[in-house]
């Protein structure tokens, strides 16, 4: 039998670390409204170097979110939060990722 599916991912108190010129933050700003999550914006200067302490990689976006028991997660990524976003706040028939395969 195939494996069971995950359990809906839950979000709640979301904060999106960004640089406004960033074209991959750009592309989760757009995903975050598409799908309705209200969010926090957190401020990034690159130029500055602020992202060093954000993740492991340094880079934005970075979407931190607690989880229905109050935890907190981090996911960097641009694809990646697409995915977790698609998962946690799709709509029947409203999705920005292709529902099936291509």
């Amino acid at each position: 039998p195939p494996p069971p599916p995950p359990p809906p991912v839950s979000l709640g108190d979301v904060v999106l670390h960004s640089y406004w010129r960033s074209s991959c933050s750009w592309r989760v700003r757009v995903a975050l409204s598409f799908y309705g999550v209200e969010y926090a914006y957190a401020r990034v200067n690159l130029l500055a170097d602020e992202q060093r302490g954000l993740s492991e990689m340094g880079q934005v976006p970075r979407l931190d979110w607690s989880d229905a028991a109050g935890e907190r997660h981090s996911l960097t990524q641009s694809l990646a939060i697409l995915e977790l976003l698609h998962e946690a706040a799709s709509a029947p028939g409203r999705s920005l990722l292709p529902l099936g395969p291509v």
